[in-house]
Order: structure tokens, then C-alpha cells, then sequence
């Protein structure tokens, strides 16, 4: 039997080798959003191990066996030396029973998988919309929100702006069914969510700390979106309305509507789903203002996406960059790359050939785009119709088409959106010369000459 004294001695020194396990991790300087997740995914496996030894350690301590005193009093006593052989003659058995078992000694390396492993977990923990933790997922709960009643239209864009405005919501909307079950789903989302891109943020101490803020504000009626205590005197829960005034609330208590709903509706059991409702609501704000900068790149995401085609979405997965590190931190060769060439996905400078084949030494300039320059016709010929382009048209009040294309000049675009105005009108007017009237006498009139004689009470 192991020694208890061992034991303990044996978890304080994994426990040390964990925390500077972690420390080691923490200290890498990683460039890549994909190894910096990996590298906290990491460190947290070591927290959450550390977590159960210190566990089991204060169970250690506690001897509830008596083992610890009983060893403890056996090395202070007179007989020590009888305590130590005896101890060395039982080391002597196990092993002559066992052979020569070799000791186990802990390496946290052993907790580090395989590389490529490691990355397929990480992936795995992510959709494709989510992006390894760049972006929010809401279109599940998108739906969700749009299934419920009386909510209004609204498009995905507004939805990822406006999903957390609880407060401007109608009360009718929070009386229903799906709807606590519809913030449980999102806040169940936004914690996983938050857990799988920050694992070292302490989610426990941020629901506690909200807990307790929104205590302390439950009980002053102070919960935005909810009634304060003044309003509350004057509120049926019963029947889910508001009363202006007292003598009108007095006068529904009285009637049958009012006790019909209270025998079908407990009030307690009421209060206590709307004081959770409310929770929900406020731990969902919480949580999106701590994702702000998340949210705000997944709205950029979405309104970027939806300007692109489905070949260009598909040529832009096959062409995204791969990041590659080139730096000499750790002794590694400088990349030699006098003529600044782009760099390929083997990390390396693509050959000189295929970059003067591609014109990616031609520079495109685009005034409509803010002066973004690009590199290359084909990357120019792509731009007319990805977002920064229509954005920049859009600006000039001017609606993104094929007529525009090829156009760069803010000048050029504006002559044309006004040849194309003017051209509309003619048209239109043209037309409206076409059609003819014709008077009670028979006399013929254009529709304009017509309209005005009619209005002046010559015809």
C-alpha cells in the first residue's frame, strides 16, 4: 500500500508541474488566431486538471481513514528507525512480488495530443459560419425568434443588431410559451459560445456577479424592460394588463374576466416566471456585451457574404490566405524574398512566372472604393461586385449593376447614374406623349394638355 505521506507529496508535485505547464504555454507569442485558441484550449485542459488533484488533495488532508495521523505519529515517535525499516521492508515485498516495475513518473506533455488531432477536435468545435470562434451562429435562433408570435419581420442583418433590445419588446410577446424557452436556447448558445472561443474567461464568476446585480435591481423594480414597483400596483398578472388608473384596476378585480383568469392562473407561480423570464432577458445582455466585438464582426460577416455569389463565395473558401509564420523567433532561417512576391500556401514565394502570368505586379486603383488599390485583373475584374465596391456606390446613392462595371472614377459614375436618369425620363415621357384623349366635341388632346384643361374646368 502506497504511503499517504507519498500521496500527498506526489499530487502537490504534478500540481506544480501543471501550473508550470501553463505558465510555459502562456509565455508563447502565438500570431495565429487558430494556434492562440489551441493554446488556451490547452492551458485550460491544465487548469481543469489541476482543479481535480487540488480536489483530491483536500480529501487527502481530511483523512477520514486515519491513515495520514497514523503515519504522522509513526515518524515523531521514539521507535522511528523501527518505523523506517519496517516501511523499507514493505517497498522490498511489493517489489520482489511485481518485479521491476518501472515508476510512472507525471509529464504534462503526456495531456498534449497529436497535432493534427488536436486541430480536428478544434474544428470540430466550431460550425462553418462560426469561423473557429470569429463569428456568431444565430441563424438557428433566428428562426426560433421568427416562430414566435406576433414578432415582427425582420431580416438576419437587424436580427444580429436588435436580438438583445428586450427591453423594447411588446409585454403580450413575453407572456407566451416559447418565449423563455426561446431565451434559454440563446442563452444556452452565447455561453457555449463564449466557453468553446475564451475557455480560460471565468464564465461561473460572470453568472454570479450578474446574479447578484440583477438581484439587488429585481427587488427596486428596476430590471429594464420589466415594471417598476409603482407601475406594478396597477398591473393585472392575471390577465396581462396595464390599468392608468385606480379606479379602473379596482373595477376589473370585480369582474368576471378578472376571475375567470385568476382560477386558471396561479399568481405566485406567475411572479416566479416572469422574475426568471426577466433573468434571462438580463444574463443575454450580459453575455452579448462581453461578445460586442464578436457580434459587431459577425454583422460585417453576414452583410459581406450576402453581397457575394455563390461561385464567388466558393472561389474565396479555395483562395483564402493561409497564414504562415515566417518570423526567426526560434531560429529558423529569414525567408528570402528580395522581389516581394506573394506568399503561396507551402509558405514560400510563388515563382516569379506565374506572378507576372497573373499581372500581379499591375496595380488597379478604385477611387469609388476609397482608393483601394488591387493587385492583379482578375482581383480587379472580382471587385465590382463584392461589398466594398457596392458600398462605396451606395454612398453615391447610386444602385450597384452590370452598367457600372469597369467604372472606378467617382465622377464617371455619377455622369452615368444622370445620363441613365435623364434617359428613364425621356423615355417616360415619351410614352405618357403617346397616349391621347379625346373631349366630348371629338377633339383630340395629347394626356398632358388633357389633364390640365380638365383641372382648369375648360372641358
Amino acid at each position: 500500500m502506497e504511503s499517504q505521506l507519498e500521496l500527498i507529496r506526489q499530487t502537490h508535485e504534478e500540481i506544480d508541474q501543471l501550473e508550470r505547464a501553463s505558465v510555459s504555454q502562456l509565455l508563447k507569442k502565438s500570431k495565429q488566431h487558430r494556434d492562440q485558441l489551441l493554446q488556451e484550449h490547452r492551458v485550460n485542459g491544465y487548469l481543469t486538471n489541476m482543479a481535480e488533484k487540488s480536489k483530491f488533495l483536500v480529501e487527502l488532508y481530511k483523512d477520514k481513514t486515519g491513515t495520514l495521523k497514523d503515519e504522522i505519529a509513526t515518524t515523531n515517535s521514539a521507535q522511528e528507525f523501527v518505523a523506517f525499516y519496517q516501511r523499507l521492508k514493505t517497498i522490498k515485498e511489493h517489489f520482489k512480488a511485481t518485479g521491476n516495475e518501472s515508476v510512472r513518473a507525471f509529464n504534462p506533455d503526456q495531456l498534449v495530443k497529436d497535432a493534427e488531432f488536436e486541430q480536428n477536435e478544434l474544428e470540430a468545435l466550431f460550425t462553418g459560419e462560426e469561423g473557429l470562434g470569429r463569428h456568431l451562429d444565430l441563424n438557428a435562433l433566428y428562426l426560433e425568434y421568427l416562430n414566435l408570435k406576433n414578432v415582427p419581420e425582420m431580416s438576419y442583418i437587424r436580427y444580429i443588431a436588435e436580438y438583445d433590445r428586450f427591453k423594447d419588446m411588446d409585454k403580450q410577446l413575453k407572456t407566451q410559451s416559447g418565449y423563455p424557452v426561446y431565451l434559454s436556447h440563446l442563452v444556452e448558445y452565447l455561453l457555449s459560445f463564449y466557453a468553446r472561443s475564451q475557455p480560460l474567461y471565468d464564465l461561473k464568476g460572470l453568472e454570479q456577479r450578474t446574479r447578484e446585480e440583477f438581484e439587488a435591481m429585481w427587488s427596486k423594480g428596476q430590471v429594464p424592460g420589466w415594471l417598476n414597483s409603482n407601475q406594478t400596483e396597477l398591473y393585472c398578472n392575471a390577465c396581462k394588463k396595464l390599468f392608468a388608473k385606480q379606479t379602473l384596476f379596482d373595477a376589473h378585480l370585480n369582474g368576471k374576466k378578472h376571475k375567470k383568469a385568476l382560477l386558471q392562473q396561479d399568481q405566485a407561480e406567475q411572479t416566479d416566471t416572469q422574475k426568471e423570464t426577466a433573468w434571462l432577458e438580463f444574463f443575454a445582455v450580459t453575455l452579448t456585451g462581453a461578445l460586442k466585438v464578436v457580434r459587431n464582426d459577425t454583422r460585417s460577416y453576414v452583410e459581406r457574404k450576402q453581397t457575394l455569389t455563390e461561385i464567388e463565395r466558393m472561389e474565396e473558401v479555395e483562395q483564402e490566405p493561409v497564414e504562415v509564420d515566417v518570423s526567426d523567433e526560434e531560429g529558423d532561417e529569414k525567408l528570402y524574398n528580395p522581389l516581394k512576391l506573394p506568399i503561396g500556401w507551402d509558405g514560400k514565394p510563388i515563382p516569379y512566372w506565374l506572378f507576372k502570368l497573373h499581372g500581379l505586379g499591375i496595380q488597379h486603383p478604385c477611387e469609388i472604393c476609397g482608393g483601394y488599390v488591387y493587385m492583379g485583373r482578375k482581383a480587379f475584374e472580382r471587385h465590382f461586385q463584392e461589398w466594398r465596391h457596392a458600398h462605396g456606390l451606395k454612398c453615391l446613392g447610386i444602385q450597384n449593376s452590370r452598367l457600372y462595371y469597369d467604372i472606378t472614377k467617382i465622377e464617371d459614375a455619377i455622369n452615368l447614374a444622370e445620363t441613365l436618369m435623364k434617359r428613364e425620363k425621356d423615355t417616360q415621357s415619351y410614352h405618357e406623349s403617346l397616349e391621347e384623349y379625346e373631349d366630348a366635341d371629338g377633339n383630340v388632346f395629347s394626356k398632358k394638355t388633357y389633364l390640365d384643361m380638365k383641372r382648369q374646368g375648360l372641358l
